[in-house]
């Protein structure tokens, strides 16, 4: 679990980090601090992993609205962390969640 929850951490600040300052990309960081909030504010490893579907699921939407819309254009980058960050939690969680988390990868235009 642990490395689960480092990994899925380590990924969402490497995310955040390939964003400047735009008014779409500032929208887009916070939706991934809230992300990185929402695990992390928890005390227990057991929580801050169940915690990361919820944390990374609204975080999806955006990501999903901001690129159907074509507000965003992620780039190739971009798109593996999504897919790293999702396959670091899915893989644990085979068949439950995975396909909830994997089906948002289908955003990218």
């Amino acid at each position: 679990m642990n490395e689960v929850i480092s990994s899925v951490n380590t990924l969402l600040g490497e995310f955040n980090s390939t964003f400047s300052d735009s008014a779409i990309e500032m929208e887009i960081k916070k939706k991934i601090s809230k992300a990185y909030i929402s695990i992390n504010k928890l005390e227990s490893t057991k929580e801050k992993y169940n915690e990361i579907p919820h944390a990374l699921i609204p975080l999806d939407d955006f990501l999903m609205q901001a690129a159907v819309s074509k507000k965003y254009h992620f780039s190739p980058e971009q798109d593996r962390i999504i897919k790293e960050y999702k396959h670091a939690y899915s893989k644990s969680h085979s068949g439950s969640l995975g396909a909830v988390l994997n089906a948002a990868a289908l955003f990218h235009p």
